[in-house]
């Protein structure tokens, strides 16, 4: 197993998913292996976000696609597209779904609420770069209850926080040379 991200629920259950074996697994947080395979054959998938063990939204690949998993009745639908490979994702308490383009080097946004496929760019130029408004290969996310949002900017060693509406981020953390 090469697992490329996880979840931690609010209960403790852990989900990893692993684009190798194509699988999104459960795992009890006091157990040395999986507890069941949730989903099998999902093509390279990378994010992963739970709202609920029944509620799972993975990316799909170089696609740019996120499906929202039923777990219980194991269908599943596509709910965004967005125009680049989506790394990491995150759904915030508004239904809006953040997704780290990576290689564009931009956060976009698109309200799960809507059947219009808008998306809107909160976060980077589009050109890698250092300044406060660019993001470098951006890639985990994390939004708060303020709709503030967090973001790993991978090529320049730092964390990014966002206010909303505002372009420029704030370098919280450098974490050139600490070993996580």
């Amino acid at each position: 197993m090469q697992p490329s991200n996880l979840f931690v629920d609010k209960n403790n259950i852990i989900y990893i998913i692993d684009p190798d074996t194509q699988r999104l697994y459960e795992w009890q947080s006091d157990s040395n292996s999986p507890s069941r395979i949730i989903i099998d054959n999902l093509y390279q998938p990378y994010g992963l976000f739970v709202l609920s063990a029944d509620e799972i939204y993975v990316t799909d690949g170089d696609s740019g696609q996120v499906d929202k998993l039923n777990v219980s009745s194991k269908n599943s639908e596509t709910i965004a597209q967005f125009c680049q490979f989506c790394l990491r994702i995150f759904v915030d308490m508004n239904d809006v779904i953040y997704c780290s383009l990576v290689e564009v080097h931009q956060i976009v946004a698109k309200c799960l609420d809507s059947n219009l496929n808008l998306i809107i760019v909160v976060a980077g130029t589009g050109i890698g770069g250092s300044e406060a408004h660019m993001l470098n290969h951006p890639c985990g996310i994390f939004v708060n209850s303020h709709f503030d949002f967090y973001v790993t900017d991978t090529d320049n060693n730092r964390i990014q926080l966002f206010h909303p509406n505002i372009s420029a981020g704030i370098s919280i953390s450098s974490i050139r040379g600490i070993i996580v």
